[in-house]
Protein backbone atom coordinates (compact mmCIF):
# COMPACT_ATOMS: atom_id res chain seq x y z
CA UNK A 1 0.00 0.00 0.00
CA UNK A 2 1.35 3.45 -0.78
CA UNK A 3 1.82 5.54 1.71
CA UNK A 4 0.34 9.12 1.10
CA UNK A 5 1.61 12.80 1.11
CA UNK A 6 0.18 15.64 2.93
CA UNK A 7 0.23 18.78 1.36
CA UNK A 8 -0.84 22.38 2.23
CA UNK A 9 -3.34 24.32 0.51
CA UNK A 10 -2.84 28.03 1.45
CA UNK A 11 -6.21 29.93 1.32
CA UNK A 12 -6.05 33.81 0.90
CA UNK A 13 -9.68 35.93 0.97
CA UNK A 14 -9.31 38.35 -1.46
CA UNK A 15 -12.64 39.66 -0.65
CA UNK A 16 -11.74 42.92 1.93
CA UNK A 17 -14.95 42.72 3.35
CA UNK A 18 -14.15 41.28 6.32
CA UNK A 19 -13.40 37.67 7.43
CA UNK A 20 -14.66 34.58 5.45
CA UNK A 21 -15.97 31.41 7.21
CA UNK A 22 -15.46 28.00 5.01
CA UNK A 23 -16.62 24.64 6.19
CA UNK A 24 -15.96 21.46 4.85
CA UNK A 25 -18.95 20.12 3.22
CA UNK A 26 -20.75 17.02 4.45
CA UNK A 27 -21.32 16.48 0.45
CA UNK A 28 -19.22 15.43 -2.21
CA UNK A 29 -16.44 14.58 0.65
CA UNK A 30 -14.84 10.89 -0.93
CA UNK A 31 -11.54 9.27 0.39
CA UNK A 32 -10.45 12.22 2.54
CA UNK A 33 -8.46 12.04 5.80
CA UNK A 34 -8.35 15.89 6.01
CA UNK A 35 -9.89 18.10 6.03
CA UNK A 36 -13.23 16.21 7.70
CA UNK A 37 -16.58 16.92 7.11
CA UNK A 38 -17.85 19.94 9.59
CA UNK A 39 -14.45 21.78 9.51
CA UNK A 40 -14.80 25.32 10.31
CA UNK A 41 -11.81 27.75 10.17
CA UNK A 42 -12.42 31.67 9.47
CA UNK A 43 -9.90 33.22 6.89
CA UNK A 44 -9.38 36.96 7.34
CA UNK A 45 -8.35 39.31 4.38
CA UNK A 46 -4.91 38.47 3.02
CA UNK A 47 -3.79 36.51 5.41
CA UNK A 48 -3.58 33.08 4.34
CA UNK A 49 -4.90 30.42 6.16
CA UNK A 50 -3.08 26.50 5.88
CA UNK A 51 -5.17 23.84 5.30
CA UNK A 52 -3.36 20.35 5.68
CA UNK A 53 -4.57 17.77 2.44
CA UNK A 54 -4.40 14.12 3.16
CA UNK A 55 -6.00 11.47 0.75
CA UNK A 56 -7.29 8.13 2.48
CA UNK A 57 -5.53 4.87 1.77
CA UNK A 58 -7.21 1.49 0.84
CA UNK A 59 -11.01 1.12 2.27
CA UNK A 60 -11.97 1.13 -1.89
CA UNK A 61 -10.07 4.65 -2.04
CA UNK A 62 -6.76 3.45 -3.93
CA UNK A 63 -6.27 4.16 -7.41
CA UNK A 64 -9.01 7.05 -6.87
CA UNK A 65 -8.93 10.79 -5.94
CA UNK A 66 -9.85 12.15 -2.42
CA UNK A 67 -12.19 14.80 -2.86
CA UNK A 68 -13.78 17.54 -0.63
CA UNK A 69 -15.43 20.94 -1.52
CA UNK A 70 -15.82 24.30 1.13
CA UNK A 71 -18.57 26.55 1.60
CA UNK A 72 -17.38 30.10 1.25
CA UNK A 73 -19.62 31.49 4.02
CA UNK A 74 -19.88 35.54 3.80
CA UNK A 75 -21.45 37.78 6.73
CA UNK A 76 -24.04 34.62 7.53
CA UNK A 77 -24.32 33.96 3.90
CA UNK A 78 -23.69 31.05 1.99
CA UNK A 79 -21.69 32.89 -1.15
CA UNK A 80 -20.25 29.69 -2.98
CA UNK A 81 -18.77 26.32 -2.83
CA UNK A 82 -15.38 25.26 -4.42
CA UNK A 83 -14.90 21.70 -5.20
CA UNK A 84 -11.29 20.21 -5.02
CA UNK A 85 -9.76 16.44 -5.91
CA UNK A 86 -6.60 15.40 -5.18
CA UNK A 87 -4.28 12.24 -5.35
CA UNK A 88 -1.67 10.53 -3.13
CA UNK A 89 1.39 12.88 -3.81
CA UNK A 90 -1.03 15.95 -2.79
CA UNK A 91 -1.33 17.38 -6.34
CA UNK A 92 -5.01 19.30 -6.31
CA UNK A 93 -7.13 20.38 -8.81
CA UNK A 94 -10.24 23.09 -8.57
CA UNK A 95 -13.19 20.63 -9.98
CA UNK A 96 -16.04 22.98 -9.98
CA UNK A 97 -16.83 25.97 -8.47
CA UNK A 98 -20.69 27.51 -7.81
CA UNK A 99 -21.95 30.74 -6.62
CA UNK A 100 -20.62 34.45 -6.09
CA UNK A 101 -17.15 33.69 -5.84
CA UNK A 102 -13.87 31.58 -7.69
CA UNK A 103 -11.21 29.68 -6.29
CA UNK A 104 -7.58 30.96 -8.77
CA UNK A 105 -4.47 29.02 -8.25
CA UNK A 106 -1.35 31.54 -8.09
CA UNK A 107 1.99 30.34 -6.55
CA UNK A 108 2.29 30.77 -2.97
CA UNK A 109 4.53 34.22 -2.13
CA UNK A 110 6.81 32.07 0.99
CA UNK A 111 7.34 29.44 -2.03
CA UNK A 112 5.52 26.90 1.06
CA UNK A 113 2.65 25.14 -1.11
CA UNK A 114 0.37 26.24 -3.20
CA UNK A 115 -2.27 29.31 -2.58
CA UNK A 116 -6.19 29.71 -3.79
CA UNK A 117 -7.26 32.61 -3.31
CA UNK A 118 -11.16 33.21 -2.70
CA UNK A 119 -12.45 36.42 -4.41
CA UNK A 120 -15.42 37.35 -6.10
CA UNK A 121 -15.80 36.21 -9.50
CA UNK A 122 -14.13 38.31 -12.53
CA UNK A 123 -15.59 38.53 -16.07
CA UNK A 124 -12.97 36.18 -17.39
CA UNK A 125 -14.11 32.24 -17.09
CA UNK A 126 -12.33 30.17 -14.80
CA UNK A 127 -10.63 27.21 -16.06
CA UNK A 128 -9.53 24.26 -14.25
CA UNK A 129 -6.43 24.45 -12.38
CA UNK A 130 -3.83 21.19 -11.01
CA UNK A 131 -1.17 22.23 -9.01
CA UNK A 132 0.86 20.46 -6.23
CA UNK A 133 0.01 21.91 -2.55
CA UNK A 134 3.24 20.32 -0.81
Amino acid sequence: MQDNTSGTLNIQNNFGEGALLLSVSSDNINCCDQPTAGEEFSVQPNEPYALTVLKTSGHGCNGNQGQFSLDVILSDTAIAQISFSFDSDANINITNQTGKCEGVFTPSPEGGGLLVLVQAQTNTATATATATSK
